[in-house]
């Protein structure tokens, strides 16, 4: 008889990791931070050795920079992922069917909710170009004034 419960038993937790939920894929949501939206996309896939990685497009609508995340952790259903670049944090708890995360973006002292949905390819925000860099000076020219202006003030 204990045998068989220790059959059974095994058998049921090595079988819940067949129903884990995967976190990979495309999420987005919006958050709140002093009465202005900031629509958020982060995207998490696996490296070769299994692990957890991910980019993060923390304002869509700002422009289309992405930050690099640092550690993405899953324990249970809590979702846990660090932006360094910014030192920022996101910690949410995933739902059971999967597809959603309810959390906060931390920065500093700064804690915002910041709810996060699985896209699919048809409700993806679309992440604008990142910007390209600034054009530099030609290095043969040479900048020079043409008119300056003095004014004289009243130094009270």
């Amino acid at each position: 008889m204990k045998i068989t419960l220790w059959i059974f038993a095994l058998a049921a937790l090595s079988g819940s990791n067949l129903f884990a939920q995967s976190i990979t894929g495309t999420w987005q949501g919006t958050a709140q931070v002093n009465g202005t939206s900031y629509r958020a996309v982060v995207k998490i896939s696996t490296t070769d050795a299994d692990t957890l990685k991910g980019v993060m497009y923390a304002s869509i609508d700002q422009s289309g920079q992405s930050l690099p995340l640092g550690a993405v952790t899953v324990q249970g259903s809590v979702v846990k992922f660090t932006a360094p670049g910014i030192g920022g944090d996101y910690e949410g708890k995933l739902s059971a069917e999967g597809n959603t995360m309810a959390g906060t973006w931390s920065i500093g002292d700064t804690h915002v909710a910041l709810n996060l949905t699985r896209a699919t390819p048809q409700s993806a925000w679309a992440i604008p170009d990142t910007p390209p860099p600034p054009k530099m000076m030609d290095s043969n020219a040479k900048p020079e004034f043409e008119v300056a202006t003095i004014k004289p003030s009243d130094p009270k």
